[in-house]
């Protein structure tokens, strides 16, 4: 009998879909293969929720909170996921911590390092000690010889990447193997790892002895027909959509096969602009419906958004219901477990509720003293990664480029390729860097990457016709990987396609009716830096905002990585006695920085960003912090100015002898912006209230550019005479006509543009 393994369950199925009516041979995805072949003498597997239980246990021995994770449990289920990604990555590549340790030239991670190695050797003694193991603690195995000798041939098709420890596995393996691949400009790593020392010809496929490693057939790919494949570019990304709905109808007119044509979405979020206008169920979607979408998931996340007060709408929607009441009933797990199997809910998100109910069940011992509140936010956490199936859809299938591996298609739309989303890696590498993993010989970012782009390669490849958008405008760019593919740019089409999805010939616009007001100014003539930007970049956004005093309400989440460093900064500086060196100011801006949020991915983000930038502000401020007088720390510092009151609130004033300080801490990551901002009066607001206060002195404004390591001294002189103009205007005026901005760019991000019809 002859076995076949491919890369994906979607190659598997259209196999067996053009095969059918015919005896077939035995079918797996690569992992089911591996997973059979590997057998670890006298240990049995530990299951996904047992495995979160032992690494739990083995943290209780180490100070995980040097990761920057919080030993309470809850919260280690959320940061879990990320300690294990890291496990498996470097289990599958078969380098140990130590190798990663000497890879790690500068020691930018090594007190972590050391703490993930305590960590693992701890899981594993636990996991031993229960006679189990994980896929990413196996040392010694065998081949399960019983299973592979029901084959007389094994056939394997890659359409991406080996690990080490896969390659390790096909070495063992007696049976005679065939490896099926492509050579493309992006995947030589494949052809090294595989250990084929021949030359081969680029835009090939490839029949490879395994055993004998010699190439026994070879094919000419397609060529990838750039001079066919239509790009555009659009303004806004929901007008992608019509563009979508145009190309499909076409490539079906034109005799495409509906179950061969196929939506690329590298994002998959475009995916939910699509079901807005698919009214007739002409898509699919491979990667499922968001749980979160569900009715069930709404009405608990409405609960807690209620009991935390973090939305009015929701307390109006909660308080009072039968949901409300029933939960102040749950005095404990168990009422809990109960609270849960008595909501409403429909087959299909019972399916997915069921499963992750048995596997909470399992943490039980150590819930039983978790607040009803914290144990309803752990059961939203575990819910809202997952996916609801798409099983009534139509023919046109929706997937990202994963998915699209080893088909061919009539027709495809690939849709929001842009940079930083084609080629799509992930942005935080968790205690590796690129060098590190050149030297440690794993996937670097570039590695990584190249895998992305052949991709999209051989899907260019495998398609008879290609339809390629991507969104243009100041904050978007077409990806480089475009020009890489020898393709061309396209003028904006919003204008061409737009009608599709919004057929009404006409726009209807509001009135744009002038608003002509007192100058409340006169009245209370006061300024502060935010303030009188609002004023400068727009008039109509100022009056809504403080002469009728709407405010947008405000969503909960994670505080910005920005102002979490303000307050650490603002914490150090008051502690600032307690510091002989700048290690010593360093260590006490991290430890700081991290009990301030409980959130892992900002906690990774601090760690691996931050930590190292603001070590070297510490290398750098330390002199400043110790040899000047902190006269204020984040205070409100009023002066007057032409009979203005002028109120900024100052980071930091550093006083000395002769010379005053005036620093504004920026965690941007272009400062020139920032210094070039001509509405931005804040570092001149400072200056006049030190003129005023330290007269002999002089004076100093600066930009800690924390980002980028330096301070910057501004020269704010140019500005006081546009801000004497402002002013003095100001008093003059006893109306204001509030007309909008010419500036559409400053539109885009207005909580107030609904209100003036620049939405429409």
């Amino acid at each position: 009998m002859k076995c076949l393994v491919f890369s994906t369950h979607r190659q598997v199925r259209d196999f067996i879909s053009e095969h059918d009516n015919t005896i077939l041979p035995k079918l797996y995805t690569i992992d089911e293969f591996l997973k059979r072949c590997v057998v670890v003498p006298e240990k049995v597997f530990v299951d996904k929720s047992e495995r979160v239980l032992f690494l739990y246990k083995a943290a209780k021995s180490v100070d995980i909170g040097k990761l920057g994770f919080d030993k309470n449990f809850l919260s280690f289920i959320q940061n879990s996921s990320f300690i294990f990604r890291f496990y498996e990555e470097i289990f599958a590549e078969q380098v140990d911590i130590d190798t990663i340790r000497s890879a790690d030239t500068y020691a930018n991670f090594e007190d972590h390092l050391v703490l993930l190695k305590e960590l693992f050797n701890r899981y594993k003694e636990l996991l031993e000690e229960e006679g189990l193991v994980d896929k990413i603690t196996i040392e010694n195995f065998r081949i399960a010889e019983t299973f592979l000798e029901q084959f007389e041939e094994i056939e394997l098709f890659v359409e991406g990447y080996l690990s080490r420890f896969e390659i390790g596995v096909l070495q063992r393996l007696k049976v005679p193997l065939k490896i099926h691949f492509a050579y493309t400009p992006f995947n030589k790593k494949l052809i090294d790892r595989l250990g084929i020392d021949e030359s081969l010809p680029i835009d090939y496929s490839f029949e490879f002895d395994w055993q004998r490693k010699k190439i026994i057939n070879k094919i000419l790919l397609p060529k990838v027909k750039r001079d066919a494949i239509e790009v555009s570019a659009f303004e806004e990304r929901i007008n992608q959509v019509a563009f979508v709905l145009k190309k499909v109808e076409q490539f079906i007119e034109d005799g495409a096969n509906p179950d061969n044509v196929a939506v690329i979405v590298p994002d998959e979020s475009f995916s939910e602009y699509l079901k807005l206008f698919d009214s007739v169920k002409n898509f699919n979607y491979a990667m499922g419906t968001p749980f979160v979408q569900s009715s069930y998931y709404r009405r608990l996340a409405d609960l807690y958004d209620a009991l935390t007060d973090a939305k009015e709408s929701a307390k109006a929607k909660i308080v009072g219901s039968d949901i409300a009441n029933s939960f102040e009933q749950v005095d404990g797990f168990e009422s809990f477990i109960e609270f849960l199997q008595n909501l409403p809910s429909t087959v299909k998100e019972l399916e997915i509720i069921d499963e992750e109910l048995f596997m909470f069940k399992r943490f039980a011992p150590l819930l039983e003293d978790v607040k009803p509140l914290h144990l309803l936010h752990s059961w939203l956490q575990r819910l809202e990664d997952k996916q609801i199936d798409d099983v009534g859809g139509g023919r046109i299938t929706v997937m990202g480029v994963l998915e699209s591996r080893g088909k061919e298609f009539d027709g495809v739309v690939i849709v929001d390729f842009n940079e930083d989303i084609v080629p799509k890696v992930d942005e935080k590498d968790l205690f590796l860097n690129s060098t590190i993993r050149k030297h440690a010989g794993m996937p670097t970012r570039k590695d990584k990457e190249n895998l992305q782009k052949n991709y999209y390669y051989r899907l260019l490849q495998n398609s008879k016709r290609v339809a390629i958008s991507y969104v243009k405008s100041e904050e978007s760019l077409p990806s480089r990987f475009l020009f890489e593919l020898g393709l061309k740019e396209s003028k904006v089409q919003d204008e061409l396609y737009r009608a599709i999805i919004a057929p009404s010939t006409e726009i209807p616009k509001l009135e744009d009716v002038p608003i002509v007001a007192k100058n409340l100014f006169l009245e209370e003539p006061k300024l502060t830096p935010s303030r009188l930007k609002d004023y400068l970049v727009c008039l109509r956004r100022f009056y809504y905002k403080y002469q009728l005093k709407i405010e947008n309400e405000v969503e909960s989440g994670d505080v910005n990585i920005g102002t979490l460093i303000h307050s650490a900064l603002e914490e150090a500086v008051n502690q600032k006695n307690m510091f002989s060196s700048h290690k010593d100011y360093h260590a006490f801006v991290m430890d700081t920085l991290y009990k301030s949020t409980t959130s892992p991915l900002q906690r990774f983000e601090i760690s691996l960003e931050w930590e190292p930038k603001l070590q070297k502000f510490c290398e750098i401020d330390f002199e400043s912090l110790k040899g000047f007088k902190q006269e204020c720390i984040e205070k409100w510092c009023s002066s007057e100015y032409f009979g203005f009151e002028l109120s900024s609130k100052i980071d930091r004033v550093d006083l000395g002898e002769t010379v005053v300080r005036l620093i504004d801490y920026k965690t941007t990551k272009n400062i020139d912006n920032t210094v070039k901002d001509e509405n931005d009066f804040q570092l001149l607001f400072y200056r006049l209230w030190a003129e005023a206060n330290f007269p002999n002195r002089r004076i100093e404004t600066i930009y800690w550019d924390i980002y980028g390591s330096k301070e910057v001294k501004v020269d704010t002189t140019p500005k006081k005479e546009q801000l004497a103009e402002i002013v003095n205007e100001l008093k003059q005026r006893k109306e204001i006509d509030f007309t909008k901005t010419d500036d559409i760019k400053a539109c885009k991000y207005c909580d107030y543009k609904v209100a003036c019809g620049r939405d429409v």
